[in-house]
């Protein structure tokens, strides 16, 4: 509200006084916005605020300060910035205020003067009152520009566990000032954070397509789709899938956008029902891919050998848990049971070395009924065992 001071100015003649007029002086609001610059070792003094010779406040040093003065009169002032510990160190400067005017401005503390720069009329005071913006459910590093936009001087952020390092991959939980309430740019936000992988995934983990989608709709963030598998994006699939084959795939897995985008992928498996493939014979490595690209996610395999399997190209599946043509869940466990190449080509040649050793002995010529029997031991080794 604009306010209007009059002045009455009286003019004395003989010992008599009368009005000779009134004079109108409008009257406005100021508000102080200073950056003070802090040292880090010398000259770390507070700053006594004058405007026109009135005291108006003291600065700590390196605090940034604001203060909205009102019914301050239109036209020149000089405002003063003094040391607190010595009065002949300080700085002034003039200017011209109107019926709103903000007064910025950057002040250096020396030891033997104040300078004050970047000074800055704006013919406004929005800055003493600035409203709140909701900000939960915001990546941070979002949220932080949104305050600077607005005008937000002091901004703090603060991890509900561990510590922020990256801000993008934080996302806001709760601000400490409410939304829509109005306050001064330098009245601190404090905004409480989780890592957003964590907020997506107490959010999501466990939902089918159908859920994972409407959900990461009402988070505003954008979602693809990848089998959990073998790392294929599965847009075109899903496309063609109805809602009750939507309904058998499960988010097991989500990771944000890295770069503080509103965008994830989201890792699925499939719980519906499947007929169990035939891998017998085939190597480990291949059966592999064909359980998974047949969207089974539970296998396990295990050596006949007392051996480790390293090299899953190296070993042959000798049988399943799980018979083929079987219908099972997909998330159901099977199990391979597999022996090295290795062994194998060795038991090979050891059959080999064995019919050309018999094809050349005399015993070839002996009725089955009198032949001395070959067998095998674990280590391919032949020995003679006597038959009746």
């Amino acid at each position: 509200m604009k306010i209007t001071k009059k002045i009455m100015i009286l003019l004395a003649i003989g010992g008599f006084s009368c009005v000779l007029h009134n004079i109108p002086i409008s009257a406005g609001n100021l508000y102080l916005d200073i950056h003070f610059v802090e040292n880090m070792l010398f000259s770390r003094y507070g700053v006594d605020v004058y405007l026109d010779d009135e005291y108006i406040d003291t600065i700590p040093h390196g605090v940034n300060y604001t203060k909205l003065l009102e019914n301050i009169d239109e036209g020149q002032h000089e405002i003063c910035f003094e040391s607190e510990e010595d009065f002949d160190v300080a700085g002034t400067e003039e200017f011209t205020s109107g019926e709103n005017t903000t007064f910025q401005s950057t002040i250096y503390a020396y030891s033997d003067r104040i300078d004050i720069e970047n000074v800055k009329l704006i013919d406004n005071t929005d800055l003493a009152s600035i409203s709140v913006p909701d900000l939960s459910g915001e990546i941070l590093s979002h949220a932080k520009k949104v305050l600077a936009d607005s005008g937000f001087a002091a901004v703090e952020a603060e991890a509900d566990t561990g510590s922020i390092w990256d801000d993008d991959n934080w996302i806001v939980l709760s601000q400490n000032i409410e939304k829509g309430t109005t306050v001064d740019k330098n009245e601190k936000i404090i905004l409480t954070c989780e890592k957003t992988k964590k907020h997506l995934e107490d959010r999501i983990i466990g939902l089918n397509i159908v859920e994972a989608s409407e959900k990461a709709k009402d988070l505003s963030f954008d979602v693809v789709f990848v089998n959990n598998l073998n790392d294929d994006r599965m847009d075109k699939r899903i496309d063609s899938m109805d809602d009750q084959e939507k309904r058998n795939w499960k988010a097991v897995s989500i990771d944000p956008d890295s770069y503080g985008k509103r965008k994830a992928f989201i890792e699925l498996l499939y719980y519906g029902e499947k007929k169990v493939p035939d891998v017998k014979e085939e190597s480990l490595y291949r059966a592999l891919s064909i359980l998974a690209n047949d969207d089974f996610s539970n296998i396990k395999y295990t050596s006949v050998e007392d051996k480790s399997v390293w090299d899953t190209s190296n070993w042959k599946v000798i049988d399943q848990s799980i018979e083929p043509g079987t219908t099972v869940k997909a998330d159901s466990e099977i199990e391979l049971f597999v022996k090295s190449y290795a062994s194998i080509e060795k038991e090979g040649k050891s059959e080999n070395d064995l019919k050309t050793t018999n094809e050349k002995s005399p015993s070839a010529a002996i009725p089955a009924q009198k032949m001395n029997t070959i067998t095998i031991n674990e280590k391919g080794a032949g020995r003679l065992a006597s038959g009746g």
